[in-house]
């Protein structure tokens, strides 16, 4: 819009054409009265035929007054022209010839007023070719508008060579004489070009290397609520230029719910002046309803009188790989911990378990040679077979330990799921509470899968046993299901097990229960060692089931809601046996040397033991079966006895974990001095754990601690045969 300087400048031409008009007009009406301003001077001195005149002196003065007052005013508007740095013109309307010029014209031009005025230079023909035909355009619009202002810029050659930028703001006014002409005034506006060039060229270098790192920009007038958003910042969000206007809800409306707040209160606090610039990482949905994580920042550059914010311009940055990236850096420290955790609790477990192995084999070897020397109907015999009923127990107790450190297959065979619940049903449903009911829904037409039984019976228990507990005392229903699955990663991820297996077919096990649910801070710790929601000592029977699920490859998946009850899945890898975990091993092939020939004398053994009780067991044990015994506590003393007296023995019962000498290296220098020598590892580790090192070496057996006199009697007379 132009303003009221501007218009008031258009009209110094017109304004100096009328005062010289009338400077004009008033001089021929002065040279009329001269002759009777003259007779009344000669009345004023006395002259009586003067006194007609009397009154032409008062019209004259006042003629003269106002010719006076006409030259200051003509005065003044040719000192503000003089002083004005454009130009004023008034020209003809149709040739646009100019009549009146005044002002910095050949400052503009480089060519004189007169040149002008004489028709010698024309003004047109300094305007540069490219903007001519839209200045005339301009020009004859404005001609059917009388009054309204014309405001154009355009480029115009200087007679030096150079070009000049002119703003040329004019109208079209009616004189007093009934002629219509163009008025208006024209100034140089090159050095403001060049500055807005230089800003422009520099606001674009500065967009291009924002945008160039990948950063959109964004430009919020706060008192219009209008926002201007880069090319960039619409890519980023899958939007074309013309896709996105300039409302501030075309940001606002597309974060997600769960930051929005978050958002605006990082927005709000920086308007009110509470930080130095704006921060704040969220998400925001794309153009096809994904979501990509945006860093974005922003400071308030204008602010008015009372602080408030005025402008804020910013920054948006795709972060979404960052996020991404660090989501999966902090998932694979959050699994390594889990992982350290687990193994340093499995190794504790299987520490505990060994060692209680170790005690049980002493406790329950004890109550057996007791109960051989008790007669039938001793009062006695109960008490004893109670303790070896607890004994028995306390060694369950410490599989389910081995099984939680994952290192607890024993025996791996195929096995039909569908079949195998049918045929622990009986015992499944005494092991639940008497208001429950319970359903299965087993398909019958399953792929068998590789596994131990003994271990499967332990996740089957342990898993309906907590259904049950979850219902309690009110009516509830637990359903066992099992099926077919194919299984992708992003469904195995879910998995509770932290070692996820591959993808491909799956046999399932679903327990669900009506019962109370759990709510999300449970459900993430109900596999953890010893946690649990009844009483003090429970706790190892889900953990158990983990360690189990990860020696078999598989994997365990959790669904349940307070007051809705619980789902529990469990996946079992379908196909040939599955690989052994690391540090298991397949067992040893017995009798990989040449067995010896049969003995014709009363059999001999050495027993090596570190634990004095469990060596004085087995000594009274093996000498309860016949066979003569000599017994040594730790592997170098085994060895140190056997280079004397290695033709005495008839086979070795050697422990694997003894100070000084270990069990391994006792058996390599037992079998390099005389290398048919039948050897019996015994151990309170698990077979594939205790055995790995001794593959293809030619173990003859291996003895599970606790073991009992009859599994004893058996192993020996199997590797001893007809000694």
């Amino acid at each position: 819009m132009v303003n009221e300087r501007q218009m008031k400048t258009g009209s110094f031409a017109a304004e100096e054409d009328t005062l010289r008009r009338r400077l004009l007009s008033l001089e021929a009406e002065l040279m009329r009265l001269k002759p009777q301003a003259e007779a009344s001077l000669l009345f004023e001195a006395g002259i009586p035929d003067a006194a007609p005149l009397s009154g032409l002196l008062l019209h004259l003065q006042e003629i003269i007054d106002e010719v006076e007052s006409l030259r200051r005013s003509e005065e003044r508007l040719r000192l503000f022209l003089d002083n004005f740095q454009g130009t004023a013109y008034q020209s003809e309307v149709n040739s646009f010839r100019p009549l009146l010029l005044h002002g910095a014209m050949e400052e503009i031009s480089g060519w004189p007023i007169e040149d002008f005025l004489s028709g010698r230079v024309a003004w047109s023909d300094l305007i540069h070719p490219e903007d001519l035909p839209g200045v005339i355009e301009k020009g004859q619009a404005n001609l059917g508008e009388p009054g309204s202002y014309n405001d154009a810029e355009y480029r115009l050659l200087h007679r030096d060579g150079s070009v000049r930028w002119v703003r040329d703001i004019s109208r079209v006014v009616v004189l007093p004489d009934g002629r219509a002409v163009m008025q208006g005034t024209a100034y140089d506006i090159t050095e403001r070009k060049r500055a807005e060039r230089l800003l422009a060229e520099s606001e674009a270098r500065w967009q291009f290397a924002i945008e160039g790192v990948g950063y959109g920009v964004w430009d919020w007038n706060i008192e219009a609520d209008e926002t201007y958003y880069s090319p960039k910042w619409k890519e980023l969000l899958g939007f074309a230029v013309n896709e996105i206007g300039r409302s501030p809800d075309e940001w606002s409306e597309r974060i997600h719910p769960e930051d929005i707040v978050r958002v605006r209160a990082a927005v709000d606090e920086h308007l009110a002046g509470g930080t130095p610039v704006y921060v704040s990482e969220y998400r925001v949905r794309c153009k096809d309803g994904s979501y990509k994580w945006i860093l974005g920042r922003g400071k308030v550059v204008s602010r008015a009188e009372d602080g408030r914010a005025l402008r804020m311009i910013g920054t948006h940055t795709d972060i979404t790989e960052r996020r991404q990236a660090e989501e999966r850096r902090l998932e694979m420290e959050r699994r390594l911990l889990q992982k350290q955790k687990l193994e340093s609790l499995g190794q504790l477990a299987g520490g505990v378990a060994h060692d209680f192995n170790n005690l049980l084999t002493v406790i329950l070897g004890n109550i057996e040679l007791a109960q051989f020397d008790l007669p039938e109907g001793a009062s006695v015999r109960a008490l004893l077979d109670a303790a070896a009923d607890a004994g028995a127990r306390a060694a369950a107790l410490t599989r389910q330990m081995l099984a939680y450190s994952g290192k607890g297959r024993f025996v791996i065979g195929e096995i039909d799921l569908s079949r195998f619940i049918e045929e622990h049903a009986s015992l499944i449903g005494a092991s639940v509470t008497k208001s429950a009911a319970l359903s299965f829904k087993l398909d019958p037409d399953l792929p068998r899968i590789e596994g131990d039984r003994g271990q499967l019976e332990q996740v089957i228990f342990n898993l309906v046993a907590n259904a049950s507990e979850a219902i309690g005392d009110q009516a509830g229903v637990i359903t066992i299901s099992t099926g077919l699955a194919v299984c992708d990663d992003a469904c195995l991820n879910l998995s509770r097990v932290e070692e996820k297996p591959r993808a491909g077919e799956f046999v399932y096990i679903d327990i669900s229960d009506t019962g109370c649910g759990m709510p999300e801070e449970i459900r993430q710790q109900m596999f953890d060692p010893f946690f649990s929601t009844k009483f003090t000592g429970r706790g190892l029977g889900l953990p158990a089931v983990l360690g189990i699920l990860r020696g078999h490859r598989g994997a365990i998946m959790v669904g349940s809601e307070p007051g809705a009850g619980t789902t529990i899945r469990v996946l079992f890898p379908v196909g040939a046996a599955q690989p052994l975990p690391a540090g298991e091993s397949p067992k040893p092939e017995v009798g990989d040397l040449p067995k010896p020939m049969p003995l014709r004398r009363r059999p001999k053994l050495l027993l090596v033991d570190d634990e004095e009780l469990v060596r004085d067991l087995g000594r009274t044990m093996i000498e309860h079966l016949g066979y003569d015994v000599v017994t040594a506590s730790d592997g170098r003393e085994a060895v140190s006895i056997f280079e004397r007296r290695a033709d005495e023995f008839d086979g070795v019962v050697l422990d694997l974990s003894m100070p000084n000498m270990n069990g391994f290296a006792a058996f390599n220098e037992i079998r390099r001095r005389r290398p048919n020598t039948r050897v019996i590892l015994s151990s309170g580790y698990t077979e594939q754990e205790a055995t790995q090192q001794f593959i293809g070496r030619g173990l003859s057996a291996f003895l599970q601690k606790p073991y009992d006199l009859q599994s004893l009697k058996n192993m020996l007379s199997d590797v001893l045969q007809s000694c």
